[in-house]
């Protein structure tokens, strides 16, 4: 994973050398690599990051979410479900709105033991704006915790 990085790193600088134009476009596509993000409208977007083990509480499965609009008031619902042995499934669902921005971080409590296999976790966001259009987001993690 991290030769990939450093690989990608590589071709973006080679790249800016010969394209700075294509550099800042890279970079900028890198920066919001660790979510998926949609398009509302122009200058109006929606990201769902991966699911994470807390690095603040033990145990804890987190998901950051957030529909950003400038000048515009906006909304987000996202639901982060656990995905364990087929057959039995828990989430957690959290939604808000604002003007401009809206953040939320959405955590469920981890169930996985030494010895079980990774549990799938899966994000998904539904960004919508004050016009009535929407965007699904989502991401997906397998976890030990």
């Amino acid at each position: 994973m991290k030769k990939r990085k450093s690989l990608a790193l590589s071709l973006a600088v080679i790249v800016g050398i010969l394209a700075p134009n294509a550099l800042s476009e890279r970079l900028t596509t890198t920066s919001v690599n660790l979510a998926s993000r949609a398009t509302l409208s122009s200058n109006c977007f929606g990201y769902t990051h991966y699911p994470h083990k807390s690095r603040h509480f033990n145990s804890t499965v987190n998901v950051i979410a957030e529909t950003i609009c400038n000048g515009k008031f906006v909304s987000i619902k996202t639901t982060l479900s656990r995905q364990r042995w087929f057959i039995f499934r828990e989430s957690a669902t959290k939604s808000a709105s604002a003007q401009n921005k809206v953040k939320i971080n959405v955590s469920l409590n981890c169930k996985w033991k030494i010895g079980d296999p990774l549990i799938e976790y899966v994000a998904e966001s539904v960004h919508a704006n004050q016009f009535g259009a929407q965007v699904i987001t989502r991401q997906t993690s397998l976890l030990e915790c």
